[in-house]
Parts: C-alpha cells; sequence; structure tokens
C-alpha cells in the first residue's frame, strides 16, 4: 500500500485516515448498517399490514359466530315450543325450575322465551302448558311455585285436583 516513493506527509494522512476508519465506523460499515436497516423496516411494515387486515376478518367471524348462536336452529314445522323446553328438561339441559319458568314465558310474553325454543309459528295450547306445570310441580322451589301461582290463578286448582289424585294433602 505505502510506496518508496510516497512522501512523509502523504503517508501520515493515508496512516491517520486508517487509522480512524479502523478506530470509528468506516463508510463500508455505514452502508452496510443502512442496508440491514431497510430489510428490517420492511419487515415491521409488513406484520402490521398482515395485522391491520386479520384484524377485520377476525371480528367478522367472531360476530358471525355470535348470530350464528342466536339464531333458532332449524326445526320440523310440527315442533311447538312446549316439545322444544319438555325435550331440552328431559335432557336435563334445564332445570326444573327453569323449564316451569320458560313455560310461564311461553303463555305470559312469548318474546322473553330464548330464542333456541322458538319457532316461527308458535301453536300453544294452555291447557297442554298448564298439565306440564302440573307434572312438574312436585320438583319446583317454592319462590317458582309462588311466581307461576301469582301469574297463572287458574293454576290452584289443577294443583289441588292432582294432590288429590296422588293422595297428597
Amino acid at each position: 500500500m505505502l510506496n518508496k516513493r510516497t512522501s512523509p506527509a502523504k503517508k501520515e494522512v493515508l496512516v491517520a485516515s486508517m487509522a480512524k476508519k479502523l478506530a470509528g465506523e468506516s463508510t463500508i460499515e455505514l452502508l452496510g448498517k443502512k442496508r440491514r436497516k431497510k430489510p428490517l423496516l420492511i419487515y415491521i411494515i409488513a406484520i402490521i399490514s398482515l395485522t391491520a387486515l386479520s384484524l377485520p376478518v377476525l371480528i367478522f367471524n367472531r360476530s358471525q359466530k355470535e348470530l350464528k348462536e342466536n339464531i333458532a336452529p332449524p326445526v320440523a314445522k310440527n315442533i311447538t315450543p312446549l316439545q322444544l323446553l319438555t325435550d331440552a328438561f328431559n335432557k336435563d339441559s334445564i332445570s326444573a325450575d327453569e323449564y316451569a319458568l320458560h313455560l310461564r314465558d311461553l303463555l305470559v310474553r312469548y318474546d322473553s322465551l330464548p330464542v333456541k325454543y322458538r319457532t316461527e309459528r308458535p301453536a300453544i295450547r294452555s291447557t297442554d302448558v298448564y298439565s306440564s306445570i302440573v307434572n312438574i310441580w312436585t320438583k319446583l322451589g317454592n319462590k317458582t311455585r309462588i311466581i307461576l301461582i301469582k301469574d297463572f290463578p287458574d293454576l290452584n286448582p289443577r294443583i289441588e285436583r292432582m294432590k288429590d289424585s296422588l293422595g297428597i294433602r
């Protein structure tokens, strides 16, 4: 690198330049760092973009699942809400108290009945609902019994007849 014809001043400048490059960062190292920063920046932008694009998809899928859960399952046209409730009670999906309160909702306020027990054209006969309540009367808690008697004054004579037929007093 240094040849014999180079003057001592040039040698010192050259040595100083080399020492500076060795001690600090050379332009080659700086260029290398700039090149390393660009791919990192590209990766960060790509990750942020993918996250931003996938977020609405995840939210949309979640809302679709919630909608599917709130929609009543397709049922045969002949099935009544009473049959759906009775099936759920027989399968132990709901307790006796829940069953009785849902039966009350079936007659008093159909809109408050859970969606999965509703049908498009509810065919509700009050005598069937009363019979179902009377059949589970002994399994009901006191609070539920009080609520039912309060909402259905006609229910009390039916319960008394049931007790008489069973010999309960």
